[in-house]
């Protein structure tokens, strides 16, 4: 499976974390979502790398889009 491209990035916090949930296509159209938990890695040559999410809308489950609330329920209930 291929993401061909990222429609809509969203980050908000689940049990004091950041999370950077990221809904994007495949490259046979398929919507899938992608939850990445916002921290800085150390990388092997000493340097860092965080996830970009300078472009993700902050936002609380409870102010959610109503399409978008079930999806974050389901999806953050795993953390």
């Amino acid at each position: 499976m291929k993401v061909t491209e990222t429609t809509s990035k969203y980050k908000l916090m689940k049990n004091g974390k950041e999370v950077l949930l990221e809904e994007a296509k495949t490259e046979r159209g398929d919507k899938i979502f992608i939850v990445s938990s916002l921290h800085e890695v150390k990388l092997s040559d000493d340097n860092t790398w965080t996830p970009k999410e300078d472009d993700a809308k902050e936002i609380k489950i409870k102010d959610a889009d109503q399409n978008l609330k079930p999806i974050l329920n389901k999806v953050l209930s795993y953390l």
